[in-house]
């Protein structure tokens, strides 16, 4: 009983907390003048959920070949399933039980390399936290937290890296952000092949041939869109050139150090002006960003965890070269897939309290009643249809 409490029944009692709490928020909010049921991408979804992709063969244009296949397909099958007639439905409910799956094994990691009680400060500031709604409201992100989560599970806690393999190569297919795990799975095995050299030899000739067995599998999920946009549509670029010409048109691409560079001080000035100026949904992911790198980087240094670092990195540059500018739009969604900064705040409070549990958990309370002030304004905004970053 205690082992079955331990393992699902503490990550689906905070689950229950998250989805009705949203739940709950997404009636009152429908119940407002000028709300719509399916703002901002939630259409574009619900678009390729009843009717497919579509392109007009204009690569400048707004076409839903930019959104990654896998939730939609996935809804597409909940619908199959259940029998559900309606798509906003099937979205929800694809999401919740996404969700679930993470929060269940985002627990389990994080349980095995620290205890109970960061465990569940990581899973309350991770279901609370100021725009993890979207992970319940027929977003992508949901499906892509699943596959991250069961990806850190397999190569850091199992070790099972064909698995880890898999689920890198297919949460591309969730959101673009996947390459961020299949590098953090090429360098993670090169990190382990070092750490071997000189002591254990046979570790680090290991690592090397599970990397070199594995390589390809991390591509299946690219190569499979990749075919699908060629019988589809006759173009396997299709959806590297629509994703350019829709996200990119209105800022030039880093064509080197010097604009990469740019694009960092941009960043950072932008930054800065949040954190000065008055307090609004993305004044506010500038300085969660801000705070959560402080946290991550005091982790760091204080466990000296290469895969915090590793991974962290993996996600700023991939948003830094490969987003801008609308990473400036969207950090506030995008935090929510900076998983070190949600299980490092609580592995800093732990040791700040000195493991005095009374108080570790006042402050866990604190913050996660501050996150659920602005989560609450941020679903009744969303659903109004104003821009929430």
């Amino acid at each position: 009983m205690n082992s079955f409490a331990t393992k699902f029944g503490i990550p689906s009692l905070v689950w229950l907390l998250g989805v009705s709490c949203f739940f709950l928020l997404r009636h009152f909010a429908l119940t407002q003048p000028n709300s719509t049921p399916l703002p901002w991408d939630i259409s574009w979804y619900a678009k390729i959920v009843e009717n497919g992709y579509s392109f007009d063969g204009n690569p400048f244009g707004q076409n839903s070949v930019v959104f990654m296949p896998l939730y939609p397909l996935s809804v597409r099958l909940v619908k199959v399933i259940t029998g559900i007639k309606s798509t906003s439905t099937s979205m929800l409910l694809t999401a919740s039980v996404y969700s679930f799956f993470s929060i269940v094994y985002f627990y389990k990691t994080i349980r095995y390399f620290f205890n109970t009680s960061i465990a569940i400060g990581s899973l309350l500031l991770f279901v609370f936290f100021p725009y993890s709604f979207f992970l319940f409201n027929g977003y992508a992100e949901c499906c892509f937290v699943f596959f991250a989560m069961v990806f850190f599970h397999a190569f850091l806690v199992q070790r099972r890296y064909y698995a880890a393999a898999f689920w890198a190569s297919f949460s591309v297919l969730a959101k673009q952000v996947g390459v961020v795990l299949i590098g953090f799975y090429v360098f993670g095995l090169l990190w382990e092949a070092f750490i071997g050299r000189g002591k254990n030899p046979s570790l680090t000739e290991k690592a090397l041939q599970t990397l070199g067995c594995t390589f390809p599998i991390l591509f299946l999920g690219l190569a499979a869109h990749t075919l699908f946009l060629y019988f589809r549509f006759k173009d396997p670029l299709l959806f590297a050139n629509a994703l350019t010409g829709w996200t990119l048109s209105g800022a030039p691409i880093p064509q080197g150090l010097g604009d990469i560079a740019d694009l960092t001080l941009q960043a950072f000035r932008i930054a800065i002006q949040a954190i000065q100026h008055a307090d609004s949904p993305l004044s506010l992911a500038y300085k969660l960003a801000f705070f959560a790198n402080l946290v991550v980087l005091f982790s760091l240094w204080r466990r000296r965890s290469f895969f915090v670092l590793l991974y962290s990195l993996g996600f700023w540059i991939f948003n830094i070269l490969l987003r801008p500018p609308t990473i400036i739009l969207d950090l506030g969604r995008y935090l929510v897939l900076l998983f070190p900064a949600f299980f490092c705040l609580p592995d800093l409070l732990y040791s700040l309290t000195r493991s005095n549990r009374i108080l570790y958990s006042l402050c866990i309370f604190i913050i996660v009643c501050w996150f659920l002030y602005h989560y609450t304004q941020h679903v009744i905004m969303f659903y109004q249809h104003q821009w929430i970053s």
